[in-house]
């Protein structure tokens, strides 16, 4: 026997699908004319509001407007009304009014002080007078301390004082004592004297300082360029080298040999005294004298040493 074949005996499938075909076309149409109607109703409302912003704008405009006519209306009439007697009257009215209010107000003030002040010294009467006294007696004892403190510490500084009045004694005698160590005293050049003088001259500071001045054969101290101190034994000078008012040797070759040519050859000769700082100044001042033909004596000085010229002194002899 052969297999039979199923046959559908209606058309039931067939009427399912043409039903959903026909709903599925019914929900499409349905959302075409939704959105439809949505974006009309959008552009009317947008519409309607625009005119209403339009119209509410114009309103307010308007308003406004109305607001400057009426305020400028009530400006004038302001100014009218301060114009008048009575204006003026009411103005001056309210100033004697500010000023007796500020008048008051500063009694009223004076008269609060004036209460506090009566309050303190109601309290300072009804105080304990043991308590009053007790309160002056630690204030007098807070002023003694005080002023022991001051007299102590005023102690103290005079103490310190004294000290270092002493201490400064001692080193002024350490340093006179120190200087009288580093002093050479030196001869005064004599006219009368049949061999040759000594004129001087001190080489300091890199500069020349002639210890005499030749002027119209006459010897002077040089003043100008050293300062002279008078011993106080009356037996010489101390003379110390002004710095910077000394001859230099390259500016001042004219003056120095015009010095030179001024002292008399016969009964002088160049003395010098060189300090440490003017060694290449002695060597061009010493070709100047030889040049002059004056003879010419040296000696080497250190720093810290003061000349003294006198009587009794020494003069380096001439070479």
């Amino acid at each position: 026997m052969k297999r039979r074949k199923l046959v559908r005996a209606d058309s039931l499938d067939l009427l399912l699908s043409t039903m959903t075909s026909s709903f599925g076309g019914i929900i499409l149409i349905a959302i075409l004319v939704a959105l439809v109607s949505h974006g009309a109703k959008k552009a009317t409302d947008n519409s309607r509001i625009a005119e209403s912003n339009t119209e509410m704008m114009e309103r307010r405009i308007a308003k406004a407007k109305t607001d400057i006519a009426d305020a400028s209306t009530l400006q004038t009439s302001l100014q009218t009304s301060l114009s008048a007697p009575k204006t003026a009257e009411i103005a001056t009215l309210l100033k004697q009014r500010d000023r007796l209010k500020a008048q008051v107000d500063e009694t009223t003030n004076r008269v609060a002080g004036l209460a506090g002040n009566a309050n303190t010294a109601q309290s300072e009467n009804n105080a304990d007078p043991s308590d009053l006294l007790r309160a002056l007696n630690k204030e007098l004892n807070d002023l003694r301390r005080q002023k022991t403190e001051e007299a102590n510490r005023q102690s103290a500084i005079t103490d310190n004082s004294d000290r270092l009045k002493a201490r400064l004694a001692d080193l002024a005698t350490e340093l006179e004592k120190d200087q009288s160590q580093h002093i050479r005293k030196l001869r005064l050049p004599k006219e009368r004297e049949k061999s040759k003088q000594a004129f001087n001259f001190i080489l300091r500071y890199n500069r020349l300082y002639p210890l005499l001045t030749v002027i119209d054969g006459e010897l002077s101290p040089n003043r100008d360029a050293l300062n002279w101190e008078d011993l106080d034994d009356g037996d010489g000078v101390r003379v110390r080298p002004i710095e910077g008012a000394g001859l230099d040797l390259a500016t001042d070759r004219g003056k120095i040999v015009a010095i030179l040519q001024k002292i008399p050859h016969d009964d002088h000769y160049a003395a010098s005294y060189v300090y440490g700082d003017s060694f290449q100044a002695f060597n061009a001042f010493k070709q100047l004298v030889t040049d002059a033909g004056l003879d010419y004596g040296w000696e080497p000085e250190i720093s810290l040493q003061t000349l003294i010229f006198g009587e009794k002194g020494t003069s380096p002899p001439p070479l």
